[in-house]
């Protein structure tokens, strides 16, 4: 029984099937060096966005970056903004207030 592929069709979807196993492993392994909470969803982003071409996996992978970088900063500024008020305001109070609080 074939599978209908010559040996070309096989290389190239080896190739993409190793594209989409490294792609997915250095994702997951820089998701969890930077100690995100879901590492393993990187690995899936990364396998969704493998393409079949070169071109269309760089046209795809240029868009969304400068959003992404201003979503990201966005993000951190509101984290720290949460974070350094009620701060600053637990280090006007005695420890027993702030234990209380």
């Amino acid at each position: 029984m074939g599978t209908g592929m010559d040996s070309h069709g096989r290389r190239k979807m080896a190739i993409k099937v190793l594209k989409i196993a490294v792609g997915s492993c250095m994702a997951v392994a820089v998701a969890q060096f930077f100690e995100l909470p879901y590492a393993t969803s990187a690995g899936i982003v990364t396998l969704l966005t493998v393409q079949n071409t070169r071109r269309d996996t760089i046209r795809l992978a240029a868009i969304p970056v400068v959003p992404i970088l201003e979503a990201g900063a966005l993000a951190v500024a509101a984290c720290l903004l949460a974070t350094c008020i009620p701060l600053r305001r637990i280090s006007k109070m005695s420890v027993v207030e702030a234990i209380e609080a």
